[in-house]
């Protein structure tokens, strides 16, 4: 395929991977504000879900092959690091800050994945950060100060929101960073599909979501369509997709959309009130991690 059409074909798979995230942000809100189920159940049904629909798409379209990456000793360790540090984490930090705070305030945090990135970068490589990125980061700093805290009133995010939205932030760097190897190899749905199915079921075996799981109605499960195949296998498969295409930099700098659209959407659907405080703050937050996607 030509190198612009290659690019072109990225560009577009990274904005409809940001958009059904973004909408899906909002979808999981009203979720957790219409129904008594857990972060922990959702995130176990949505892994083991998506995983088996992504898994199936892959053997009919490979056949006996899309089994060559359990055959592999490299492809199995990979696969078991990014679905348990990659995934699982992943998840349990995106449906608990969402849960605490709310879908636009959660994926504003979660964007600072690219600057968890560069500071890990920094370190392993022992250099120090140029100043414009030094400053990047001081400016992001910044902005989750204005969107934590009210003007002398302390914090406007209770604690736990705050703390799942950082903790989001670094497993959604961890997700980009431990899923390269196993996309560069094999494929993005391989990646996404068996790291989905054995990271549900290793969490599934730990917190045993079937206990006390709450009544559901057809709502619920029309919602819950569009969160596994829309929010889980559509978009994850065409991300990691976009960042094979047009490369780590360029995909989280499209995925800057997600934010803004969850943010959107909760505030039209769901009125969600953001006070001028917290979009200086998301303005702060979003433009540090563009200074940072544009200097790398």
């Amino acid at each position: 395929m030509r190198p612009g059409l290659s690019k072109t074909r990225g560009v577009i798979k990274g904005v409809l991977a940001a958009m059904f995230w973004g909408f899906n942000g909002a979808v999981t809100q009203y979720i957790f504000s219409h129904y008594a189920i857990t972060s922990y159940q959702i995130a176990c049904i949505r892994m083991i879900s998506a995983g088996l629909v992504l898994l199936l798409f892959l053997f009919l379209r490979e056949g006996r092959q899309a089994a060559g990456i359990l055959r592999d000793r490299a492809g199995r360790k990979y696969l078991l690091m990014f679905s348990v540090f990659g995934l699982v984490f992943n998840q349990t930090c995106y449906f608990n800050a969402i849960r605490y705070s709310d879908a636009g305030t959660a994926t504003v945090m979660q964007s600072m994945s690219t600057l968890v990135i560069l500071l890990f970068t920094c370190v392993a490589e022992k250099r120090i950060p140029p100043k414009l990125q030094m400053g990047a980061v001081c400016l992001a700093l910044f902005g989750v100060y204005l969107v934590s805290t009210e003007s002398g009133r302390g914090l406007a995010l209770t604690p736990l929101g705050l703390v799942w939205g950082l903790l989001l932030a670094i497993a959604a760097a961890a997700y980009i960073l431990l899923s390269r190897p196993i996309v560069r190899r094999w494929s993005s749905m391989a990646a996404v599909g068996y790291g989905m199915l054995i990271g549900g079921i290793i969490f599934s075996a730990a917190i045993r979501p079937w206990h006390d799981f709450p009544a559901v109605d057809a709502r619920f499960l029309i919602l819950f369509a569009y969160h596994v195949l829309f929010g889980t296998v559509a978009a994850f498969s065409l991300f990691l997709s976009c960042i094979n295409d047009i490369g780590p930099v360029s995909g989280n700098l499209i995925g800057n959309i997600e934010p803004l659209t969850a943010s959107v959407v909760a505030a039209a659907l769901l009125h969600t009130a953001f006070t001028v405080r917290d979009i200086t703050g998301f303005l702060c937050i979003m433009s540090a991690v563009i200074i940072v996607q544009l200097t790398v």
